[in-house]
């Protein structure tokens, strides 16, 4: 109830301009509450190289790394002293 409410003051303002567009397409009046209600949207988690295949539809986009930290620079690190280091009898 408390959400319907705020709709009102805040959402109509914005999406009026969707509203208009949306009579001059349909040729009907609808509300932008009820276009986002029934339509949907899946945001796929999805890497090509370790799932297998699945059809994708026009309503999936893909996000890979959605989750992902900030990447960091690389430290500079000798890679023959590190192999040195670990195989010393070579």
């Amino acid at each position: 109830m408390l959400v319907d409410l705020l709709e009102l003051f805040y959402c109509k303002p914005i999406y009026d301009n969707f509203e208009e567009l949306a009579y001059e397409i349909f040729k009907k009046k609808v509300t932008a509450t009820e276009l986002l209600s029934r339509g949907s949207f899946w945001l796929m988690r999805y890497d090509f190289v370790f799932e297998f295949p699945r059809p994708v539809m026009p309503n999936m986009a893909f996000i890979g790394g959605i989750n992902c930290v900030q990447k960091k620079k690389l430290s500079q690190v000798d890679i023959l002293h590190d192999v040195e280091m670990q195989f010393p009898n070579i």
